[in-house]
């Protein structure tokens, strides 16, 4: 039987000639019950235009992490820009308490109680295959969007440790130096996480040299307007509490475009998107 004649690049724009009509109709009120049946919808295109295509790797045994120690990480940041890695270490220690508070652990954006994260956790399915590395995977013994997948296939990076052990191999890791060899996931999931790194430039390098060839990298990131664009040797304070940058579209596509191609770019609301991307030959 011939196979259809479905396109292979998942664009935001395709989608959007699917069901734009239907997001129109709900966007003024959009509930959470809605966008998760929107999510499915784009789940079962995004099978259908699975089928269509090579099965990809499904990877081979998982490879032992190397060791990192996090002092000398650190010692790196405070030399490459004292003065960010100033306020950065501030946003760090923010974070770290808001995390550890007891009243305060539900809030965590990896729960199955966040929208976002139950968003995720529906889109990342059509993606996961081989072996996966989760960075920022968070305090939780499992973020929710990596709850139906092997354990065994999983491994994860935070600088801050669960207030449970997590049932797949964990280090408390920076992505700024991952302490995994070249080549050993298939897939690198990142929610929420990337705008807390203290150098964005060396973490997206670090996230291609962990994927094997033909891997991807599957990111939910929220857009802030007016946001500008982050550089670590000029930033001398944080934009916030816990952040020293937000994201905004006219330099985020670009910074990534040199690195990465889009397979997928999902606007789950006016801010989040997950975004799959895949690195280009010349960077891996």
């Amino acid at each position: 039987m011939a196979k259809p004649d479905i396109p292979l690049v998942l664009t935001e724009s395709k989608f959007n000639r699917l069901i734009g009509a239907a997001m129109l109709e709900h966007q003024a009120a959009a509930s959470k019950e809605t966008t998760r049946q929107l999510l499915m919808l784009r789940a079962s295109i995004a099978e259908m235009i699975r089928r269509s295509m090579p099965e990809p790797p499904s990877g081979g045994a998982m490879v032992a992490p190397v060791e990192v120690p996090v002092a000398g990480v650190l010692e790196w940041m405070r030399a490459r820009s004292s003065a960010a890695f100033e306020a950065w270490q501030q946003a760090f220690e923010e974070s770290r308490s808001e995390y550890t508070s007891p009243e305060l652990r539900a809030s965590s954006l990896s729960v199955a109680s966040n929208p976002g994260a139950e968003g995720f956790a529906v889109w990342v399915r059509t993606w996961l295959h081989g072996r996966v590395l989760d960075i920022g995977c968070g305090p939780h013994a499992v973020p929710v969007y990596l709850e139906t997948y092997p354990p065994e296939r999983c491994a994860g990076i935070d600088p801050l440790p669960p207030f449970d052990p997590h049932p797949f191999v964990f280090r408390e890791a920076f992505c700024e130096s991952i302490p995994w060899p070249d080549d050993s996931f298939e897939v690198v999931t990142c929610a929420t996480s990337l705008d807390h790194v203290f150098d964005l430039d060396r973490s997206l390098d670090e996230i291609c040299r962990v994927l094997v060839p033909g891997g991807v990298f599957l990111l939910w990131v929220a857009f802030i307007d007016g946001a500008a664009p982050y550089d670590v040797d000029r930033v001398t304070t944080r934009l916030d509490r816990f952040h020293l940058f937000h994201f905004d579209r006219p330099w985020f596509y670009p910074l990534v475009l040199r690195r990465f191609e889009i397979l997928e770019d999902w606007a789950f609301d006016s801010q989040s998107h997950f975004i799959c991307l895949r690195p280009t030959s010349g960077r891996h």
